[in-house]
C-alpha cells in the first residue's frame, strides 16, 4: 500500500492546509506529469471520510508482522566438516 504522507514529506495528523500546501510543492517539484496522480491524492486526504478510511487502512498495512521461512538443505559430514574441494590421489608401488 502507497503511503502518501511519506510520498507529500508530511505527517499523518497534518492540517488540510498543510497537504495542500505539500500537493502543491510536489506538482512544482515534478511539473504537470503529477498533476493526475496529486489529484487523486488530494481527492482523498482532503475528504474527511475517505481520509479516514485510508489512515485504518494505511495503519493496519504498517502494523502486520511478515515472516519469511527459509529451508536449506544442507549435507551433514559425519567425519568432520565437509572437504572444500576434491583431488584424486594416485598411489603408486
Amino acid at each position: 500500500m502507497t503511503n502518501y504522507y511519506k510520498i507529500l514529506g508530511i505527517s499523518e495528523d497534518a492540517s488540510i492546509v498543510e497537504i495542500k500546501a505539500a500537493i502543491t510543492d510536489k506538482l512544482l517539484e515534478d511539473g504537470p506529469e503529477a498533476q493526475p496522480v496529486m489529484k487523486a491524492i488530494y481527492d482523498l486526504l482532503t475528504d474527511p471520510v475517505k481520509k479516514a478510511a485510508y489512515d485504518k487502512r494505511l495503519s493496519q498495512h504498517l502494523e502486520k508482522k511478515y515472516t519469511v521461512t527459509v529451508e536449506r538443505n544442507i549435507p551433514v559430514c559425519v567425519y568432520g566438516p565437509p572437504p572444500i574441494h576434491e583431488e584424486t590421489v594416485v598411489i603408486k608401488k
